[in-house]
């Protein structure tokens, strides 16, 4: 896909993984069938690669799967940190390292969680991950406040969660129709809600990647986090805005429509965005549910 030397190695992954002793006192019979669980993300169905780009000295991009030996309860995030002086790097990292011991700990309490309690993790556990990069940039008297995007999605069951803030993005193929399931949280964007710019006019506009939201910018955070329908044959994708600036969205469906693999879609994608200059860090984490 690209040089492993380019390819950023501070990012998190993390597979819970339960080691069952395959012989049983009663041999099954030769007529038995193993029960497939349509619901499960396990490792396999997820693949990642993050890359600096062509441009940017620095990769402030990070990434975290976490699975369960089940496969349940997964759950899949792209960070992407606001640079310069605000050390996006280690906003990224430090959001992502605080998102997987809260996942830890939660399933190590519930071990079957319904949407909603995890909507409600969710929200709760982003305030004070939230909290805690706000408070690490005062502690290291930083001139500003270190921040970073988060969009995650967790899967429970019938239904996948996702939460976001910032301008990455999460997209949906079902069958033959892929859907952006988060809004871009910047300010240009913001207008454009509020009919105060068009279309058109956000696309030159020179603060079009100022953040309105962001995790650590400020003490509170107002997330935007929403519980979907989780079909078999889903294929999720997580994305910063490095691959997006470079990759239009029926790229995207048309990669993702074609992939056998998540790895597959993970590399046309990267692929394409290198071969158009990369001039930012790109990330992608891509989930066949």
């Amino acid at each position: 896909m690209n040089d492993g030397s380019k390819t950023c190695k501070l990012n998190f992954s993390y597979l819970d993984r339960f080691v069952e002793n395959s012989r049983s006192a009663t041999p099954p019979q030769s007529t038995a069938t193993a029960k497939v669980d349509l619901y499960a993300v396990n490792a396999d169905d997820i693949a990642c690669d993050s890359h600096p780009g062509f441009v940017r000295a620095e990769n402030e991009d990070s990434f975290l799967y976490c699975t369960r030996a089940d496969g349940h309860g997964s759950l899949a995030a792209v960070a992407d940190g606001v640079g310069g002086q605000m050390k996006g790097a280690e906003a990224s990292r430090f959001c992502l390292s605080l998102l997987l011991r809260e996942w830890g700990a939660f399933l190590h309490k519930e071990s079957s969680p319904d949407p909603e309690t995890v909507r409600t993790f969710l929200e709760e556990a982003a305030e004070r991950i939230n909290r805690a990069v706000f408070q690490r940039a005062i502690d290291q008297k930083l001139p500003e406040h270190m921040c970073t995007t988060l969009a995650l999605v967790m899967f429970a069951g019938k239904s996948a969660v996702l939460l976001h803030a910032g301008d990455s993005r999460i997209y949906r193929l079902r069958e033959d129709r892929m859907e952006r399931l988060t809004r871009d949280h910047t300010f240009v964007n913001d207008l454009v809600s509020a009919g105060l710019l068009n279309g058109e006019e956000a696309e030159s506009h020179p603060y079009s990647h100022v953040l309105s939201r962001s995790i650590g910018a400020t003490e509170t955070l107002e997330p935007d986090v929403q519980i979907c329908d989780h079909q078999p044959g889903d294929r999720f994708l997580l994305c910063s805005d490095g691959l997006t600036c470079h990759v239009s969205d029926s790229e995207i469906q048309n990669a993702l429509a074609s992939s056998y693999e998540p790895s597959q879609t993970v590399r046309i994608l990267m692929d394409l965005a290198l071969q158009r200059g990369g001039r930012d860090n790109i990330t992608i984490v891509c989930v066949f549910a």
